[in-house]
């Protein structure tokens, strides 16, 4: 019985184990090998989880907040949008308006920053509510191949909801700079120089690329000469010479310019080609000279009424990074000084001018002092006109009184007080 017990026992000891696998005997052993299964699948490594974003917000510090903003182009509004939240780059978000004096005048320097910082930033104009229609025509005159991605805001009662979700409310521009993750860095209200922006996207994190200001290249748009002679003349005719100027940057940033001069002179020129012997109103001759000074080109044209031979200078000053059209006050910027310090430079070469006329039996000092006083008025200080000379000093088209009869006359100054006249090189033309 005990026998029975134990093979009973033996056999069910064996079933038990090959329910947990095959099983071997061997020398009288019985082993289990594991049984078959599906491998089961590699479980990733865990990872060091990414630091907590902060919350949203408008302030330093915060997430900014999150925008599906429209992509306007010069031919409207479009189907795409850009989140200024998840670019990926440093992100500034300028808000402007067309309306807004400030607001434009600072566009150049966000369209340099754009194209200088183009691989690590992204630049968003967001147009104000107020006058945003007008935008797709501005853009198309002024920024076409720009790099800023220009948007505008269609919500809101008085101003966008946007500009007031990030802050905005006490006027414009208004500028918010984020860094990669999107996070607010700095903040901004009012005009900024191109240094003040380099200096918050590179705190941001953008990374300088190097900036390469294209020199001076210009040559004849329009060339036309002819010979003048007149009974009261000896010797040789006279060659009159008219030269319009074209300005050459790559690219074809200098287009705008070039355009604008042509359109403004060549019809002056049009109508010497087209004289007749009736013609006393025409110009007798058109030169000019280039300079530049890092950034800042300037464009002179003198113009010579026939009457009296009386000079009229046109001044275009431009951006040589963004062919953009310079102010008075971004020029004197370009050049270091604030709008009053180049004011007060401007007074002093104006006064050098009068230190250098000599006092005659025909006028006394005390009309040279008078003449002085009055070309230091408000009227005359601000018919003047800054730009560089071809050595890049700072130089002006000035407002000169003149003698009684004579009312006032225009003349290019530099700090000695001297007057510069521009004349034709040409080797085959005498000087008009």
């Amino acid at each position: 019985m005990k026998k029975l017990f134990a093979l009973l026992l033996a056999v069910i000891m064996l079933f038990s184990l090959a329910a947990c696998g095959e099983t071997k005997i061997e020398s009288n052993k019985i082993t289990t090998a594991p049984t078959e299964t599906q491998p089961k699948e590699t479980q990733p490594e865990e990872t060091v989880p990414t630091e907590t974003l902060p919350e949203e917000g408008n302030e330093v510090g915060k997430l900014c907040y999150g925008a599906d903003l429209p992509i306007v182009t010069a031919q409207g509004e479009t189907e795409e949008t850009i989140n200024p939240q998840t670019t990926g780059k440093v992100t500034v978000i300028n808000f402007w308006g067309t309306w807004c004096g400030p607001c434009v005048s600072e566009l150049p320097h966000l369209s340099a920053l754009a194209s200088n910082y183009s691989d690590t930033l992204t630049v968003i104009a967001v147009h104000s509510l107020e006058g945003y229609k007008k935008m797709p025509a501005y853009i198309g005159n002024n920024y076409a191949d720009s790099d800023i991605i220009f948007s505008w805001e269609t919500t809101g009662e008085y101003v966008g909801d946007y500009y007031l979700k990030l802050g905005g409310g006490q006027g414009y521009p208004y500028t918010v700079v984020l860094d990669a993750n999107g996070v607010i860095t700095a903040t901004k209200l009012g005009m900024m120089s191109y240094e003040d922006m380099v200096s918050m996207v590179e705190n941001a994190g953008a990374v300088e690329n190097e900036i390469i200001i294209p020199e001076i290249s210009v040559s004849d748009a329009y060339s036309y000469s002819y010979e003048y002679s007149a009974p009261w003349l000896s010797g040789e005719p006279i060659i009159k010479c008219y030269h319009l100027p074209q300005l050459n940057l790559p690219d074809g940033k200098a287009d705008t310019l070039n355009s604008t001069i042509y359109g403004d002179l060549y019809p002056l020129i049009e109508a010497v080609e087209n004289r007749n012997e009736d013609s006393y109103e025409l110009i007798n001759g058109m030169l000019y000279t280039c300079g530049q000074n890092g950034d800042v080109i300037s464009v002179v044209v003198r113009v010579e009424e026939y009457f009296n031979n009386f000079m009229k200078f046109h001044v275009y000053n431009v951006s040589a990074t963004t062919g953009e059209n310079l102010s008075d006050a971004q020029v004197y910027e370009a050049l270091g000084m604030t709008e009053e310090e180049g004011r007060e430079v401007l007074f002093s070469y104006v006064q050098a001018y009068w230190e250098t006329v000599q006092p005659s039996e025909m006028v006394s000092l005390d009309y040279i002092d008078s003449m002085t006083a009055d070309s230091l008025t408000a009227d005359y200080l601000d018919a003047a006109r800054p730009f560089v000379s071809t050595e890049g000093k700072l130089m002006f088209v000035a407002k000169i009184a003149a003698p009684a009869g004579a009312g006032f006359t225009y003349c290019i100054l530099d700090e000695t007080g001297a007057i510069y006249s521009l004349s034709c090189t040409l080797p085959e033309h005498q000087n008009n």
